[in-house]
């Protein structure tokens, strides 16, 4: 994986005589909350069905292995849990999730969007399903940032002094 590439080892250890080096991958490195803010380095994007961070990567970088940018950038640790799902893949995992996909999930309240419970007035509050919800958190997570091309360059320095520290 690129990314890990320039992670320092860190453990000199044998195994049946023979010699191994463990490389240190519980390094945390994030990017300056101030670049990730501003709006001048990066572009708004919508993932599509099917896209991955590798996909998007050599589509707007011409390098699929820079994919670990996209992620970082967007404080996405665990990209089978935080990154959007296929339609089919969401459907799977509703219908694996729930026994009633079409059960109600909760209320949202029709003027402000927030939850609201089962005495909040009819007048103003909309059934959400299961289904609804998780499409729903599924579509949140499409909106990514993507940190111009022009700025990578930084950025992948900013990873290689951090793990150097």
């Amino acid at each position: 994986m690129s990314y890990f590439r320039g992670f320092p080892y860190v453990l000199d250890y044998r195994v049946q005589g023979k010699r191994h080096e463990a490389q240190d991958i519980t390094r945390r490195v994030a990017f300056d909350h101030a670049d990730k803010n501003n709006p001048d380095v990066y572009l708004l994007y919508h993932v599509r069905d099917g896209e991955s961070a590798h996909s998007i990567a050599d589509k707007i970088y011409d390098d699929e292995q820079l994919y670990w940018i996209i992620l970082m950038f967007n404080d996405i640790m665990d990209p089978v849990a935080e990154w959007p799902m296929s339609a089919s893949v969401l459907e799977m995992y509703i219908n694996r999730k729930y026994d009633n996909a079409e059960a109600l999930h909760h209320y949202e309240s029709i003027a402000t969007g927030s939850r609201v419970g089962e005495n909040h007035p009819h007048r103003d509050r909309r059934r959400v399903s299961n289904r609804e919800y998780e499409y729903e958190e599924n579509e949140k997570r499409r909106k990514i940032k993507i940190p111009l091309p022009t700025y990578v360059a930084s950025l992948v320095e900013q990873k290689r002094r951090l793990i150097k520290q």
